[in-house]
């Protein structure tokens, strides 16, 4: 049975993820949180989605496509939306099912109507996918923001817009627009209050790091739709602290800094922040498999950077030029 994520943050970057990894053809839908779980098992049966790693590298030496599927509760507490993909290759579902593709403008992968995937370029990088709002979602913004400053008695919903703002998803693409939409408040402001101390404050919307995302079984999800309340608990989304490795990790336009805790020792050297060039963390994740493969089991996001780093060492010595460390011990 699907695991839903308790953070919507969690699957937009696993959508994002996998369009990045070549599921280019999608169809979307709606479906009653009743009939979710028989949507996923006729998925599964008929089209084989979410392969392992394994099943999914052997589908693709021959010739075929592999499927994912992904589930989130809908804004009505009441249905889930959910996210069929496909790579190229061959597949049933090219004939049973209406396949548009994500790069085209007309047929972008959207969430819950207020987002949209998006490749857009880079600085010093090649253009790369991400999320950003809607073009009618945006102007809802600007238009929220200019009939605040406009009517509003006092700055408590002037506030209230700013907070909406810094609690956007942190991807790249909306980052950008939040800064714009920032930009558009201040001049607003100006025009409209004069030399009134603006309300909008330095603090700038977070990145969105990388991590691993938490997932609960869709039974529980369901249970709490059928009883009327909000699909996700807020316990569910509370953090557990645990003693493991810990990664810090912030992707910026070029380039991704890697905290690591405690330190990676490996060939005398103590690691303790790495920072990955775009070409660097590409060779880092191609050794994921061959680790999986050579151990014979899998492992989460927070797990893989210091183990690979350490399995890369092992087998590559010359790895260490594609990597800037700080901090030898």
């Amino acid at each position: 049975m699907p695991e839903i994520f308790v953070h919507k943050s969690g699957v937009m970057r696993h959508i994002i993820a996998a369009i990045s990894k070549g599921y280019i053809y999608h169809t979307t839908g709606r479906v009653p949180f009743e009939k979710a779980e028989r949507l996923f098992t006729k998925f599964e049966e008929k089209y084989s989605v979410n392969p392992d790693r394994v099943e999914a590298q052997k589908r693709k030496r021959h010739g075929e496509a592999n499927a994912r599927l992904f589930l989130y509760p809908g804004s009505d507490s009441l249905t889930y939306d959910f996210w069929f993909l496909l790579t190229e290759g061959e597949h049933p579902a090219l004939s049973e099912e209406k396949l548009r593709r994500a790069d085209h403008k007309r047929s972008r992968i959207l969430f819950q109507d207020q987002y949209e995937a998006i490749c857009l370029p880079a600085a010093s990088s090649v253009p790369r996918w991400t999320w950003r709002l809607t073009q009618k979602q945006y102007r809802g913004y600007e238009e929220w923001i200019e009939n605040t400053i406009r009517h509003a008695k006092d700055d408590s919903e002037a506030k209230a817009v700013i907070r909406s703002l810094q609690s956007l998803p942190g991807f790249r693409g909306i980052r950008q627009q939040v800064f714009a939409l920032r930009k558009h408040f201040i001049r607003e402001w100006g025009r409209i209050k004069g030399e009134e101390a603006c309300p909008i404050t330095d603090r700038m919307q977070g990145y969105l790091r990388y991590q691993s995302y938490k997932t609960v079984p869709i039974e529980l999800v369901n249970a709490r739709m059928a009883e009327g309340l909000k699909p996700i608990s807020d316990a569910w989304r509370k953090t557990e602290r645990k003693p493991k490795t810990k990664i810090l990790a912030e992707e910026k336009e070029d380039d991704m800094s890697v905290s690591i805790a405690p330190p990676v020792k490996s060939e005398n050297v103590t690691m303790k922040k790495v920072v990955f060039t775009s070409k660097s963390f590409a060779k880092l994740e191609s050794y994921r498999a061959a680790f999986e493969e050579k151990h014979s089991t899998t492992i989460t996001n927070e797990e893989l950077i210091p183990l690979l780093v350490e399995f890369a060492f092992d087998k590559d010595p010359e790895f260490k030029k594609h990597l800037r460390q700080q901090g030898k011990g």
